[in-house]
Order: structure tokens, then C-alpha cells, then sequence
């Protein structure tokens, strides 16, 4: 099903009735048609519900410029994994962006074999703006990368970037994914809302939500997912953010963190006052009396027996119910009513 703000309108969007492999040949051709770009269509290794992505050439403006690659088959450079027409920046991105990364410390990335820094590099378009996805192996490197991007490039709204390899993230291993988002002088880094980078026009409501809330201040307490050491919001899981990293990450943005552990082995707060906000995945945190801490409650989550519990028991003052699923029938409130 289609989010974007095109449908009805878009070239590929027109023909949802195809069979997929007919669908993928189509947005081939509009990527040659539009990019001069040539494609080809090549088998996906995520799982079934992603068989085929549509990979293709990027060109070369100077024979040292282009160090971005996706590893998925031998010379073939960048990817999309989700429909490229949805933002018309993404053709004026191509070139200044070929330029950071080619600045970029990423020396020992070898397109051709598919080793270094670099794992992959996607573009995803969410109809306001250009989200870019970042694989590297180097956590802290991405991070300061993340910021230069966002700096440099005013289409670029977020960046979503992994540690690890994809594998070992989809498996359970070690990879992690974030997804940094700029909005206003903010930037926040949040976990994905679903197994892929697919419901990129919830996350507008999300965050239109805790603006209007905002009213010039940062977000300053965030629970039960993995969210920003950036501009020194909030919450960091011990697991995937050691107080080390988050101290680095500071420096390399500017800033000097209070950093503080409030319960052994369970999540650190930087800068955590006030408690505006609890921003609460439902099925991973199992206190309900994090939201006594804060004004107002997000809640998240896909579970709705874990929902009714933190409606009844935990009782927040004010509450934003986030469907993680809308339109399908993982959806909460369909569960709900």
C-alpha cells in the first residue's frame, strides 16, 4: 500500500494492480528516465516480503568522487529499497552528497569488493524530504557523519543508520538500527517504527504532536526506546550506548553532558531535567510509574494487552496513542476497538 502524497498521481503508484516483478520493472524505468540512471533488478536477501530491489549505477562525475556502494552484487553501487519517486530532491541530492562522502574518512571502503566503513547506502523519500540509510561499522564515525549530512543538505529530513551488519540486526545479533531526525534546531534519533523504513508518514504526526508541545524546549526525558544523545535530549540504553560513547558523541557535537545513571543496568538520562516528556514503548518497558515523572505520555507499542495495561494502571495525565501498524491488521486501535 502507498503512503505517499503521489499516489494516485505517480507513475509507479498508478499501477499498484500489477504484479510486483511488473511494478519493480516500472520504477526501473522511471529512475532511467528521470536520473539517467540504469538499473537492474536483483534478488533482495532481507526476506520474502522484500524479494527484489531495484539497484542501480550511479555516475561518476570525477573517477575519485564516488566511494558509496551496496554490497548486495558486485558493481553495483547504490540502492532503493523503497519507491525513488517520492521526493523530487532526490536528483538534486545525488551530486553534493557524492561530494561529503568522498571528504568523508572512509579511505579503506572498497566499492568493489563491498569492505569498509561503508556497508550500504539507500534513499528514501517520505514526500517532505530525502531520509538517507546508513550502514557503517564504525558507530561513532556515522554519528558525526549524520550531523554533517543534515548540515550541508536542507532536503535531508533524517538519517537512518545501523551498527552491525543488516544480518546480524534482523537475526537478533548485535546490529542496531536508529533513525535521526531534524526537526526545527532540534535533532532526535529514534528507533524504527516497524521491521523497515516503510512508515515514514507516521513520523510527521509523531513529531507535530511533540512540537506543539515543545514550546522552545528540548526534550528532556524519553523512555523504552532508543533515542537521542544528540542535542542532549534524553534517554541512552546501556546496551547499545555506553556512557564512554555518549561523552564522545558530545564532544563531537559540541556539548557537555550531565550524564547519569538512574537505575543499574536499565537506561541513563542526559541532561534529564525536566521530565517533559515519557515517551514509553509499551512492550518493552515493564514499570508503569515512568510516566509519573512526566507532563505528558507517548505511548508505543504492539501489544494491546500491554496498552490496556499502562492505560488502566499506569493512568497519564495526557497521552498520545502511537499506531505503529495503521492501515493494516497489526494496527492497534482496530485492536483496540
Amino acid at each position: 500500500m502507498a503512503f505517499c502524497k503521489f499516489f494516485g498521481e505517480c507513475p509507479v503508484c498508478k499501477f499498484q494492480h500489477l504484479p510486483y516483478d511488473d511494478t519493480l520493472r516500472l520504477k526501473a524505468e522511471e529512475v532511467e528516465r528521470l536520473f539517467g540512471l540504469k538499473p537492474r533488478i536483483v534478488p533482495s536477501p532481507k526476506d520474502r516480503a522484500y524479494r527484489s530491489r531495484v539497484i542501480f549505477h550511479l555516475r561518476r562525475p570525477h573517477p575519485t568522487n564516488l566511494i558509496i556502494g551496496y554490497t548486495l552484487e558486485r558493481g553495483f553501487v547504490f540502492g532503493v529499497d523503497s519507491c525513488p519517486l517520492l521526493d523530487p530532491a532526490l536528483e538534486e541530492l545525488i551530486r553534493p552528497l557524492n561530494g561529503i562522502l568522498a571528504s568523508a574518512p572512509l579511505s579503506v571502503w572498497d566499492v568493489e569488493k563491498g569492505k569498509g566503513k561503508l556497508v550500504s547506502l539507500t534513499l528514501v523519500g517520505d514526500g517532505n524530504g530525502v531520509v538517507l540509510s546508513l550502514n557503517l561499522r564504525k558507530p561513532l564515525f556515522v554519528k558525526r557523519l549524520t550531523f554533517e549530512l543534515m548540515d550541508k543538505l536542507p532536503s535531508v529530513v533524517g538519517v537512518w543508520w545501523s551498527v552491525g551488519t543488516f544480518g546480524e540486526y534482523i537475526t537478533g545479533g548485535r546490529g542496531e538500527m536508529f533513525r535521526t531526525l531534524r526537526r526545527g534546531r532540534y535533532v532526535f534519533k529514534v528507533s524504527p517504527y516497524g521491521d523497515y523504513p516503510d512508515n515514514l508518514h507516521i513520523l510527521s504526526e509523531l513529531w507535530r504532536y511533540l512540537e506543539g508541545l515543545l514550546e522552545g524546549r528540548v526534550v528532556a526525558f524519553m523512555t523504552g526506546l532508543h533515542v537521542p544523545p544528540f542535542k542532549m535530549s534524553t534517554y541512552v540504553d546501556l546496551r547499545g550506548m555506553p556512557v564512554r560513547e555518549v561523552r564522545e558523541t558530545a564532544e563531537a557535537v559540541g556539548v557537555s553532558p550531565d550524564v547519569r545513571q538512574m537505575e543499574p543496568g536499565a537506561f541513563l538520562l542526559v541532561n534529564p531535567e525536566p521530565y517533559d516528556f515519557a515517551v514509553i514503548h509499551t512492550d518493552r518497558v515493564k514499570d508503569r510509574r515512568v510516566m509519573d515523572v512526566a507532563r505528558r505520555t507517548v505511548l508505543i507499542g504492539e501489544s494491546p494487552r500491554r496498552l490496556r495495561d499502562f492505560l488502566t494502571d499506569g493512568k497519564p495525565r495526557e497521552m498520545l496513542l502511537f499506531d505503529l501498524y495503521p492501515y493494516t491488521d497489526k494496527s492497534l486501535l482496530v485492536a483496540l476497538l
